[in-house]
């Protein structure tokens, strides 16, 4: 995945974990307003990204999701009917 993030932690008991980080996908270049998303969609959103291989989930699943935050910045009508739009299109 070209996206690069999956970071590490150490557990309380000194393991290593990975996670997938929502604010890499900031860094990227990818999520540029990720705080203004609902949770609801942050949640799906980190779902689309660990399941990402190319095949079945493809990144640009990824960036579609994001899709109704980027009509939300071209829109110049009342926000919450923009997102309610942007949200049918995207289904």
């Amino acid at each position: 995945m070209s996206f690069d993030v999956v970071r590490s932690f150490t557990t309380g008991s000194g393991a290593e974990g990975k996670f997938y980080s929502l604010p890499a996908l900031v860094e990227a270049g990818v999520a540029a307003n990720l705080s203004r998303l609902p949770v609801s969609i942050r949640i799906v959103l980190e779902s689309v990204l660990r399941n990402v291989d190319g095949r079945k989930v493809s990144e640009i699943d990824v960036k579609n999701l994001m899709l109704p935050q980027q009509l939300l910045k071209r829109c110049h009508i009342d926000n919450s009917l923009c997102l309610n739009h942007a949200t049918i299109i995207d289904l």
